[in-house]
């Protein structure tokens, strides 16, 4: 007989830092916009402009977080596997 299937986790319940980090990147988000539509009122294309580039800067930070996350995620899985692999030399397995 098969094992029923576990059920679907959200990453919220995994990592959660996440939610917060959500939370703030939408709080950002909101802010830059007024930001962004007051300096274009304001300053005209030049804040129009800045706003732009800030919304970019927003999004490479965005984008960098989660690649750095991942890293991480990665030596913390080739660690694991590593010891795992060490186990697996030490216990002799018969079938």
């Amino acid at each position: 007989m098969t094992e029923p299937a576990l059920p679907p986790v959200r990453i919220e319940e995994q990592e959660p830092l996440y939610l917060r980090f959500r939370r703030r990147l939408a709080a950002a988000a909101v802010l830059w916009s007024a930001v962004t539509t007051l300096a274009a009122a304001g300053f005209g294309f030049v804040g129009l402009a800045v706003g732009i580039v800030g919304w970019g800067a927003l999004a490479l930070l965005t984008v960098l977080w989660a690649f750095h996350r991942l890293q991480i995620e990665q030596v913390q899985h080739y660690r694991q596997v590593e010891a795992l692999f060490s186990l697996y030399a030490l216990i002799e397995i018969n079938r």
